[in-house]
């Protein structure tokens, strides 16, 4: 008789294969992605109760040392994936302000509709909320987030001043102008901005009780086409470092908001920007 074959090893059949496979994390991916256009990320917890949406990581050691929480936000590749195999679900948090080159406008449904803020915050300003691309001429508008509440986050491009933290963005002009609360209603109360020292949850993130952030209109999107021949391009608002390093992503967002809105105690005036434009 001829010699024995010499038995094989066992082959895994594509069911094991497929059983076996590393399933991918979409929100660990997402979180790569952002890294990658040059957008700081960290972990936040998903939990719905008390503690929600906070940092995951290790808060400051000290009051102001900038040691922790959100300020450890990262583009490193390596410590976005320790952090997402630790806390896979994990809600993906970008600080706002210097670091993306962008400020965001919360609009907070807590009395009035998500819509009908936005609503009355274009009218506020004029109509939309669009501005011109000083090269192409291009009418560009905000990236659009609808938040795990059913409010909005609206991106826009940091000025030249830096934009911190403001509750109640139109607090004072409700009680200040006359006629205010009843040309803008929806806009009184709950519209606060995200800038320099604060944070912002991004899509697809999703809380424990299923409820989920999704982009209705994403940072990068051209969506308008429209083009404005006949009114003089303006030149962009001032560059950083943290805005080159992103690219085209920061690049679309308008700043066109900060030269028809009032975002200070100052005088409240729709037509008059309270930060001067060139």
């Amino acid at each position: 008789m001829g010699a024995q074959q010499k038995e094989q090893p066992h082959q895994k059949n594509g069911v094991g294969d497929k059983m076996n496979a590393r399933v991918e994390n979409p929100f660990l991916a997402e979180a790569l992605a952002i890294a990658r256009r040059g957008w700081p990320v960290f972990p936040c917890s998903p939990s719905a109760g008390k503690g929600g949406k906070r940092p995951l990581v290790p808060g400051e050691s000290a009051p102001g040392a900038k040691d922790g929480g959100f300020h450890l936000a990262t583009t490193d590749e390596a410590q976005i994936n320790a952090w997402w195999r630790r806390w896979p679900k994990a809600l993906i948090g970008v600080p706002t302000g210097v670091r993306v080159g962008a400020f965001v406008v919360d609009l907070d449904p807590r009395v009035d509709a998500a819509g009908a803020m936005l609503s009355d915050l274009e009218r506020f300003c004029g109509g939309d909320l669009g501005s011109i691309d000083g090269e192409t001429g291009e009418i560009l508008m905000p990236a659009i987030a609808e938040t795990q509440s059913g409010g909005l986050h609206l991106w826009f491009a940091l000025p030249v001043e830096d934009i911190g933290n403001r509750s109640g963005l139109f607090v004072n002009a409700a009680k200040d102008i006359d006629g205010f609360v009843d040309a803008f209603p929806a806009i009184a109360a709950h519209v606060d901005i995200r800038g320099t020292g604060g944070y912002v949850i991004v899509p697809p993130s999703v809380m424990a009780n299923g409820n989920a952030y999704r982009w209705l209109a994403a940072p990068g999107e051209r969506r308008a086409g429209e083009f404005a021949p006949d009114r003089a391009p303006r030149p962009s608002p001032g560059r950083n470092a943290a805005r080159d390093a992103a690219g085209p992503v920061i690049s679309i967002f308008p700043g066109n908001f900060r030269s028809r809105c009032a975002c200070s105690n100052r005088t409240w005036d729709r037509t008059t920007a309270v930060w001067p434009v060139a």
